[in-house]
């Protein structure tokens, strides 16, 4: 089976730091970065109960290269660039997911996670509640990334007339398919009512949308979500408004996360995110 590695087996008084790294190196080469950190947190804990108990006298994994994650450059829009990309995918039924992004700065698998129970329309607020997997094998609901992701989100006017839209499209939709759709009370679904895979929404909506707006198609759709925080670090709102607005544990997570791209935005930014996205019209698709 490709991807699978079994070592020779060693004992544990015999495991030195060269083994351990030749196992890290061949995890990665066959499976990438994720499995040799995995494997690494529980082997670390492993030998230091070994140390503990007296069974060897230091644990060897902290001698070891651990394989990194390599943290993917995050390339947010600037305001024209917002706008193009808004002006393009106003047609497609993806478009509300994608400016709620922006507006609210939401992680993908928070939006896809929401349900209409979760919009206060009337008053503008999204609250985040959960969170869903967005992995190709399964998608399921579960706790937020940190205790504050939990939060509740205000949302400009022109983000809640394009809900609205949203949603009377979404009914549109699903007297179309009358029997055949699934009643998961979902904001973002896919056509039959079911949960949105994140990886088609970026194939088949985002993608071809940054293809015809003539934006780069490195972007990725958790960009917009690094797009609502630089463009609100660059309007001067507070770091302490936009770190609870994003559901980030630290206002210095949040500083550490942004400080390095507001300064190249600062002359292009005229007005906050709520006079930029309060701009767009609502707009219901055919």
């Amino acid at each position: 089976m490709p991807g699978v590695f079994a070592p020779e087996p060693i004992k544990t008084s015999e495991l030195r730091a060269d083994h351990v790294q030749k196992f890290y190196n061949t995890l990665f080469a066959n499976n990438g970065v994720d499995t040799p950190r995995h494997v690494h947190c529980v082997l670390h804990s492993a030998l230091n109960q070994a140390v503990k108990w007296g069974l060897v006298s230091r644990n060897v994994s902290d001698l070891v290269d651990v394989p990194r994650a390599q943290r993917r450059e995050m390339r947010p829009l600037n305001p024209n660039e917002v706008q193009r990309f808004f002006e393009t995918a106003r047609d497609d039924r993806y478009y509300a997911y994608f400016v709620l992004l922006v507006d609210a700065g939401l992680r993908p698998g928070e939006a896809l996670a929401l349900t209409w129970d979760d919009i206060d329309l009337k008053n503008g607020i999204v609250h985040v509640t959960k969170a869903m997997s967005t992995g190709k094998s399964k998608r399921y609901f579960g706790e937020p990334k940190t205790r504050k992701s939990r939060r509740s989100v205000h949302i400009t006017d022109g983000t809640i007339a394009t809900l609205r839209a949203h949603k009377a499209r979404q009914a549109e939709e699903r007297i179309k398919v009358a029997e055949y759709w699934e009643d998961k009370n979902l904001v973002f679904p896919n056509e039959l009512g079911d949960y949105s895979d994140g990886t088609k929404i970026s194939k088949r909506h985002f993608k071809p949308i940054l293809r015809k707006a003539g934006l780069p198609e490195t972007i990725r759709v958790y960009d917009l979500r690094h797009t609502s925080a630089t463009l609100l670090m660059a309007g001067n709102v507070h770091p302490k408004i936009v770190a609870e607005r994003l559901g980030h544990s630290t206002t210095n997570l949040t500083l550490d996360t942004y400080s390095h791209v507001v300064p190249g935005m600062q002359e292009q930014v005229l007005q906050v995110m709520g006079t930029l996205l309060g701009s767009q019209k609502a707009h219901k698709n055919n």
